[in-house]
């Protein structure tokens, strides 16, 4: 895909990565950051519901290839929180030991969500001949959505209260 083509999340992830990110790239706050990381959670999930939703057999090929782009976009908003979210935000909490210790728990339990659901997508992808089963994408999708949710309760506040 290119361009205008590309899902709503995609093209967000792209912007956002517009500029190499790596780990030399200076750290700053962005007031942008967030809505853009909301949206692309809001895509993935959006672009699961789809596949879950489907009332009759999925072709196997677009199912998989759906799947392919929902595990690049999972990996490419971990790439972005660790280079642009989690950086800014541990300098804005370095003095408030309760904050760090609640962003840490909340941290741990985000990677074990997030980990979990790239590993039902990526189980679920394993077979090109066999459509990803309703449960497993159903799985997924609650998965990123409550990780999501815990990014709203505890990591995106502190983030944008500098």
């Amino acid at each position: 895909m290119a361009g205008n083509s590309r899902p709503a999340h995609m093209r967000a992830a792209y912007a956002i990565t517009i500029n190499a990110l790596d780990w030399s790239t200076p750290l700053g706050y962005d007031h942008t950051l967030v809505p853009r990381l909301e949206a692309m959670h809001r895509g993935i999930a959006d672009a699961l519901g789809v596949l879950v939703q489907a009332r009759r057999p999925v072709d196997p090929a677009p199912a998989h290839a759906a799947v392919a782009r929902c595990i690049a976009a999972m990996r490419t908003l971990q790439r972005i929180e660790s280079l642009r979210l989690y950086p800014v935000l541990d300098r804005r909490i370095a003095a408030d030991e309760a904050a760090r210790a609640a962003t840490s728990a909340a941290r741990l339990e985000l990677a074990a969500l997030t980990r979990r659901a790239l590993r039902i997508l990526e189980e679920s992808s394993g077979d090109a001949s066999v459509t990803p089963t309703r449960a497993g994408l159903m799985l997924a999708r609650a998965l990123l959505l409550r990780a999501l949710e815990r990014k709203r309760q505890v990591v995106f506040p502190r983030f944008d209260d500098g």
